[in-house]
């Protein structure tokens, strides 16, 4: 009777420390487990790309009102003009706009990105694509408000649909028209502090006409 309370005692005690040893193996797991993803937060919040992020208040309702505050009403002969006055406007809407190079949206190192390839992209990454009046609309404001978010000496590229434009080229006497695709552009002049809307095609004839990681884009930031 003694040997057998003996041998049951002994496996009690056993057992208790088997069950102490796994309580312990599993608060070492868990314990690995918070310190495992609390270092990976800290790892992804030290890679994850700051964004410059700003809201424009959108005043213009017709091409009329951009050439009035650009141009003094007297509109020029310049390609922007002529894009700008195919643009439908509105002056009801508040856009938060966020500030990405094409490195951010996944292009790491590359120097032949299409247009076509940074709109898909973005689009993946939770962003909107701009309307097209947002160029004209971010170089007027920088006239009056100093635009700490545009990078100086970098063509900011604004994130919108194509500008198409039909011009007509005479051949041997044959009339045809050529479709080209343009967006806007800012850049800016580090040594006046300016501002100019630009213009750029997205035709893909050579490389001038292609993006790279480090190029800067706008696009509309969902709240």
């Amino acid at each position: 009777m003694g040997c057998c309370f003996k041998c049951c005692n002994n496996l009690i005690i056993h057992t208790n420390l088997n069950i102490m040893k796994n309580l312990f193996l599993i608060m070492l797991a868990i314990g690995s487990l918070i310190t495992s993803n609390a270092m990976a937060g800290t790892e992804k919040r030290k890679t994850a790309p700051i964004i410059d992020t700003f809201t424009v208040r959108c005043l213009f309702s017709s091409a009329n009102i951009f050439y009035a505050a650009e141009l003094g009403e007297k509109q020029s002969p310049d390609k922007v003009d002529s894009l700008v006055g195919v643009i439908d406007y509105d002056s009801t809407q508040s856009i938060h706009l966020a500030l990405v190079s094409a490195s951010d949206l996944g292009f790491k190192n590359l120097d032949d990105v299409q247009w076509n390839e940074i709109l898909d992209s973005a689009i993946s990454h939770g962003y909107k694509v701009c309307p097209p009046q947002i160029g004209p609309e971010i170089y007027l404001l920088s006239q009056c408000k100093k635009m700490h978010n545009i990078p100086v000496n970098v063509p900011v590229f604004i994130g919108m649909p194509e500008i198409k434009e039909y011009t007509k080229h005479k051949f041997l006497g044959l009339t045809s028209q050529n479709e080209e695709s343009y967006i806007f552009c800012l850049k800016t002049n580090a040594k006046n502090k300016s501002c100019e809307l630009g213009y750029t095609t997205t035709k893909y004839s050579s490389k001038h006409f292609c993006w790279t990681s480090a190029d800067k884009f706008l696009f509309v930031k969902v709240k």
